[in-house]
């Protein structure tokens, strides 16, 4: 569980969404990707300021990620294609950074 759900002030969101993008555009193999996800999903559920909002993606996430890996292997053809993941994550950051609502 992260420690502060509240997002910190919308300077320190921004930064952090930068940092976030600079990082994303270095990850190649569809493991880091994964990985990296889920700290761009947490990053995005705090900005919502808002706990249990907070604890409900995060569940939702988790199992989603749980249907998606067992997918991909029973399934390879439906796995997603990295590049497209990549830039929906940048989108959704740009969007954090700009602080842009709805999208």
């Amino acid at each position: 569980m992260v420690g502060d759900a509240t997002g910190g002030g919308t300077i320190a969101r921004g930064r952090e969404a930068g940092n976030l993008i600079e990082a994303l555009g270095a990850l190649s193999l569809p493991s880091e990707l994964l990985a990296f996800d889920r700290r761009i999903h947490r990053f995005i559920y705090r900005c919502a300021k808002n706990r249990y909002l907070f604890d409900t993606l995060d569940h939702y996430h988790n199992l989603s990620l749980r249907i998606l890996h067992g997918a991909m292997r029973r399934f390879p053809a439906l796995s997603p294609e990295l590049d497209k993941v990549v830039q929906e994550q940048i989108l959704m950051l740009e969007a954090v950074c700009r602080g842009c609502r709805y999208r």
